[in-house]
């Protein structure tokens, strides 16, 4: 009988909810998890670096990726992480609530979309989450970059995988190290399991903080052929701030 409650807990959080998640309340539109007016709360990245996403006072290009571009071409965020979004990327992440990875996902899919008339936007050829670790992913029971992955490829249109990049080695969590030690912890976690040779790769993950994840995967990436990067993100996190992620 526990089994089957805890199969029956488990599937009522992977659909839609019927109340608004941050105050309960309110009609809720298609596909989304929140109702109007908390969903105008939420902290939208409007203005921020044209490189990285990192939240700014004004859309420029920050001094960091002044001094030393990225190796990948260019970052999309649909927020910055602080609350109360950091609630859903946390729900989303430890408490198996995979419709917020669908909300995320569309949420994204559309800041993508509204980019259609720019003269830098372009469909990429392939859609990557981040992986996890085997032995992660067995415990969670699912790649929260994954969930958020699969509704942008599917609202674009575009193709995904997430069997091309393999994590190798079992990284510390990021959360809990200096941006030095997050890039030594992922240096050489990455292997690519085909040729990239010539494609428009994105690769898609939940927060960006120091891009020490996406910087070491752009390196794999490259490596394997891929002539173009870009990151889309769900939530981006200022550097030091308090509102990066403790998780």
């Amino acid at each position: 009988m526990l089994k089957v409650n805890n199969w029956l807990k488990s599937a009522r959080m992977r659909v839609w909810p019927q109340h608004c998640q941050l105050c309960g309340n309110g009609l809720l539109k298609a596909n989304s998890v929140l109702c109007q007016p908390c969903l105008g709360d939420l902290p939208w990245n409007t203005t921020c670096c044209q490189v990285c996403a990192l939240p700014l006072p004004q859309n420029a290009i920050c001094g960091r990726c002044l001094r030393k571009p990225p190796s990948y071409h260019r970052t999309l965020a649909t927020f910055s992480y602080q609350d109360p979004l950091s609630h859903i990327v946390h729900g989303l992440k430890y408490g198996q609530r995979l419709y917020y990875g669908r909300f995320l996902g569309n949420a994204l899919a559309e800041m993508v979309a509204q980019g259609a008339g720019n003269d830098e936007f372009k469909i990429p050829d392939l859609i990557l989450p981040v992986p996890l670790h085997q032995r992660r992913l067995n415990e969670r029971g699912y790649n929260q970059a994954l969930e958020i992955a699969k509704p942008v490829a599917r609202l674009l249109s575009v193709a995904i995988s997430d069997r091309v990049i393999v994590r190798n080695t079992e990284t510390k969590e990021q959360s809990q190290l200096s941006a030095l030690e997050r890039r030594r912890n992922l240096k050489g976690a990455f292997f690519i399991r085909r040729s990239m040779k010539g494609l428009y790769v994105v690769i898609v993950d939940d927060v960006m903080t120091t891009g020490a994840t996406v910087t070491e995967l752009t390196r794999a990436l490259i490596k394997a052929g891929a002539r173009r990067i870009d990151v889309w993100v769900a939530a981006r996190a200022a550097l030091g701030g308090n509102n990066s992620p403790k998780t």
